[in-house]
């Protein structure tokens, strides 16, 4: 009974339905998931096991340059975001990732390495 008398809401005059406003809702947060879930698992974004094995002369012969997270041919402050993102375990880096971003060699991203991307970006 409690749930009958919700579905109805008079706003401004106006008749909502309340069970309309549930479902729209719904499939927002839905599509903003999914959005999420496919952009973790895009390419150079985290996401992967990091077994890709790749090598410095290969990044280097595609064109990247130290710091590049996200491989678009620029180093940008969103580098740096992806960067403290792999060194706070939101994200998992791939091992080119970390070959691109490990500035200081210890074999992982760490914050020193974003704060090292971001100063490269402030600098162009």
């Amino acid at each position: 009974m409690w749930f009958n008398m919700c579905v109805e809401k008079i706003v401004n005059g106006k008749v909502i339905n309340m069970k309309k406003v549930l479902a729209l809702v719904l499939v927002l947060v839905m599509l903003v998931s999914t959005s999420v879930i496919a952009f973790a698992n895009s390419p150079g974004v985290g996401g992967g096991n990091g077994s890709d094995e790749i090598s410095w002369d290969d990044i280097v012969n595609a064109g990247y340059s130290k710091g590049d997270y996200n491989r678009d041919g620029k180093i940008s402050a969103y580098d740096a975001r992806l960067a403290i993102q792999a060194a706070a375990e939101v994200i998992t880096p791939k091992s080119a990732d970390i070959k691109l971003c490990d500035f200081n060699g210890d074999g992982k991203i760490t914050a020193y390495d974003a704060r090292e991307i971001l100063k490269i970006a402030a600098e162009q």
